[in-house]
């Protein structure tokens, strides 16, 4: 390899490892470097129940993530999907769990693992929106039963009936978070929960890479200034 071309594939490593560096998003407290998690927030905008096509209300809380991407991390690739349930796609499916699941902004854990949030009870309410801003007793459509299933006769969509809500205030960490009733006017705006793709906590680079990296430069640099004298 030329020695240019050497110079060039360094600097675009090192470059590379910049930007990863400086497009980490809040990594919660107790992941370590390398370990993934998924975040979780209600939607600080509001739709309604009416769609039968699960494909809508995952891009409505994709475009709801992107309104604050430093805390979503949706300009690095991370994507939302609703936590709800239309008649043909349970919300377990739809939102699946696949790792330790915390706020939006890292503060609390709410599952450690699948079994964990679907087994009747969440460990903090999902009381933030994707700014991180806190609002208690906010009703979120979700048209699901605790375990994570469609609601027979009340998931989002139906042509006629109700659809179930849950709520997210203090002490919504029960049933409640996701089944605390049912409204029959399904035109009725309500904000959603939203959940990311699975996010791998960002491995700081040791010292040493940058310090290799940086001197191979500086002598490569000597090297050519000798060349060209």
């Amino acid at each position: 390899m030329k020695i240019t071309q050497l110079l060039g594939t360094l600097c675009a490593a090192l470059c590379t490892f910049t930007t990863l560096s400086a497009q980490a998003i809040t990594v919660p407290v107790g992941v370590n470097p390398g370990e993934t998690y998924q975040l979780v927030f209600f939607t600080a905008g509001t739709t309604d129940a009416l769609s039968t096509n699960i494909a809508d209300y995952n891009s409505f809380v994709q475009s709801e993530a992107a309104l604050n991407p430093a805390l979503t991390g949706t300009d690095i690739g991370v994507t939302y999907t609703i936590i709800g349930s239309t008649s043909s796609v349970n919300a377990n499916t739809n939102a699946a769990v696949t790792a330790p699941v915390y706020l939006i902004d890292g503060s609390a854990l709410i599952a450690t693992s699948y079994n964990d949030f679907w087994d009747g009870t969440i460990s903090h309410p999902i009381d933030q929106d994707q700014y991180g801003v806190r609002y208690v007793n906010t009703c979120c459509w979700t048209g699901t039963l605790l375990d994570g299933t469609a609601a027979p006769g009340q998931p989002l969509g139906l042509a006629t009936g109700s659809t179930i809500f849950g709520t997210n205030g203090v002490s919504s960490t029960d049933s409640q978070w996701i089944n605390t009733g049912a409204f029959g006017n399904k035109s009725t705006k309500l904000s959603v929960y939203a959940l990311s793709s699975v996010i791998t906590a960002p491995v700081p680079i040791p010292a040493a890479v940058w310090l290799f990296g940086s001197g191979l430069i500086g002598l490569i640099g000597i090297a050519r200034r000798k060349k060209a004298a």
